[in-house]
């Protein structure tokens, strides 16, 4: 298990994946911030890099925010109880279609899911998520296969507070509106910006 946090000489994190994990998580967090008008304290950290099943197991209990990179599906039946986690990231996984995302069971306070350059994720995945959790805020940026489908699926959550879709979704902008319709207290940011019901 690798740590992001600076000058942990037990578990010495590489400096590329230390300004991309937790540079991700500060972006995602201040778009947040402003898209939402919330106001925030202080900027979240990631403060554990998992890349394969080993990383994955070895992840403690007490963790809050978790960096998923590069891992798979099957890498996610590792995870461990994790009953103060409440935001996650995954990035780089090119192999992430969403049969692990049952294991996200296992983060009961889970709140908050990023994606970032995850290409196969696809409508079933989206399915899956909101099967395995009680999400408030979902950003989904790079190359994905998410359609208009996946936005149907999010218009019956209504704990949702952030919805943000960039570039790469097959999504239309009626279909984001519908979204909004269905969820007024919700955020819904599409590849054009946040979304204005006409």
């Amino acid at each position: 298990m690798e740590s992001s946090i600076p000058g942990d000489a037990r578990h010495p994190l590489p400096r590329r994946s230390l300004t991309r994990g937790i540079g991700f998580v500060i972006a995602g967090s201040m778009i947040f911030a402003l898209c939402a008008v919330t106001c925030v304290a202080s900027i979240p950290q990631v403060t554990t890099v998992a890349r394969n099943r080993q990383d994955i197991q070895g992840i403690d209990a007490s963790e809050k925010i978790i960096a998923f990179e590069r891992v798979k599906d099957s890498d996610l039946t590792a995870l461990p109880d994790l009953p103060d986690a409440h935001q996650i990231v995954f990035e780089d996984c090119r192999d992430l279609n969403g049969e692990g995302f049952q294991y996200l069971k296992r983060m009961p306070n889970l709140a908050v899911v990023n994606f970032s350059n995850c290409p196969t994720l696809n409508d079933d995945s989206i399915e899956a998520l909101l099967s395995a959790t009680d999400l408030e805020w979902v950003s989904i940026q790079g190359p994905n296969q998410i359609t208009n489908q996946s936005l149907q699926k999010f218009a019956r959550e209504a704990s949702l507070r952030m919805v943000m879709i960039g570039e790469g979704s097959i999504v239309s902008r009626s279909a984001l509106q519908e979204l909004k319709r269905a969820l007024p207290k919700c955020s819904v940011y599409g590849p054009d910006g946040e979304v204005k019901l006409d």
